[in-house]
């Protein structure tokens, strides 16, 4: 199934760009995504776990940046994950492309996700993934803006200056997981 989502970001293009290219930065701030080594290949490894309805799935998983335009500011990530409870798989091929904005940057996702085995069961239709893919974005966008603010006041170095980063702010992120892991969390 394929579908699209965007969001925007209060960072210019080129600052936008070289953010979300940088997988180890921003993996934090995605919620339920955890990191969990880089290989010497450029394969990111990891796990990722979302809430639907009352089942929890997990998924071990590896992504690698298959196709990289700088200039045009679009990148295509395939993905791949098996639920830890063995209840399925996850491939999914996602191309991002960067539009500047008056505020900032627009970043439009369009995702061709698969899914086998049988988590298919738990959610059927293509509205419902669409719909837990937009709310995972639009929490992304907003930590990944309240993580560029942070770093602006704790270095005093304005997002586009493109000073070296700082670390994301664990506490936050720390904050998102504990409450999706209580059960506080809206899906949908």
């Amino acid at each position: 199934m394929q579908f699209e989502n965007s969001f925007d970001v209060s960072l210019p293009p080129d600052v936008a760009w070289r953010r979300l290219i940088d997988i180890p930065r921003i993996a934090p701030c995605l919620p339920g995504a955890e990191l969990t080594d880089v290989t010497d290949t450029g394969e990111f490894l990891g796990r990722f776990s979302v809430r639907v309805g009352p089942v929890r799935l997990r998924f071990d998983g590896r992504a690698r940046i298959v196709a990289l335009d700088d200039v045009a500011r679009t990148a295509r990530v395939e993905c791949e994950g098996l639920d830890e409870g063995r209840r399925g798989t996850v491939m999914a091929v996602v191309d991002f492309r960067l539009e500047p904005t008056a505020a900032g940057s627009r970043v439009v996702v369009t995702t061709d996700l698969t899914l086998a085995g049988p988590i298919t069961r738990y959610v059927r239709g293509t509205a419902v993934y669409r719909d837990i893919a937009a709310y995972l974005l639009q929490d992304f966008a907003e930590t990944l803006d309240q993580t560029v603010a942070a770093e602006a006041d704790a270095t005093g170095i304005a997002p586009d200056a493109g000073g070296p980063a700082p670390a994301v702010d664990g506490l936050h992120v720390l904050g998102r997981a504990i409450g999706s892991a209580v059960g506080l969390r809206r899906i949908g």
